[in-house]
């Protein structure tokens, strides 16, 4: 009687558990907590840009697929110029990051350093934005897993930004993202 109650138990585990346990296979769970399958299943890669708000005082990270192709960071840093926004994003009330005609003459990648060529147009930003647009750049190219560092030329020379910046060290994410600094206390 024992026997045949360890057995039906034993049965009734495997039946529960799908028999996984003896075919070996692992069994997938679905997506939870608003978990998303990746988008490469349809040839798209999922991408997070940096754009800036509507008053230009934020960087806010949207997440969005677009079409793998080879050189893609390059081709995320094209989807942040203007004109090139896309439309999904300006509804949501940003804008865009680069100045209009900006292009990326080159980005290579080694050791975790991406080096960004721009060609001259990406210096006509505000240079009261100037954070915003530096930072908004390396965030983005950050997101990318064979990305820690970012380093930018224009025309192939380090820029004299027109904000004062200074470039003098690669960038990373250390100096963080949408920091407000103030002498008031607040609530």
């Amino acid at each position: 009687m024992r026997k045949l109650t360890w057995l039906l138990l034993l049965s009734l585990l495997l039946t529960v558990s799908g028999c996984a346990l003896l075919n070996g296979e692992p069994r997938s769970m679905p997506p939870q907590n608003g978990d998303r399958p990746p988008a490469a299943a349809n040839n798209l890669r999922e991408t997070v840009f940096y754009l800036p708000n509507a008053d230009w005082q934020s960087l806010v990270p949207v997440r969005m697929g677009i079409p793998w192709e080879t050189g893609i960071a390059k081709a995320t840093l094209g989807l942040l110029v203007e004109g090139n926004v896309p439309q999904k994003m300006l509804d949501l009330g940003l804008g865009p990051l680069l100045p209009a005609g900006t292009t990326v003459l080159g980005l290579t990648i080694r050791q975790g350093v991406a080096l960004v060529d721009l060609s001259k147009e990406f210096l006509n930003y505000n240079p009261a934005q100037e954070q915003v647009v530096i930072y908004g750049l390396v965030y983005t190219l950050t997101e990318f897993p064979s990305i820690l560092q970012v380093e930018l030329l224009v025309e192939g020379k380090k820029p004299d930004l027109p904000g004062g910046m200074q470039l003098s060290e690669r960038l990373s994410r250390k100096d963080g993202l949408n920091l407000e600094f103030s002498t008031e206390v607040r609530p």
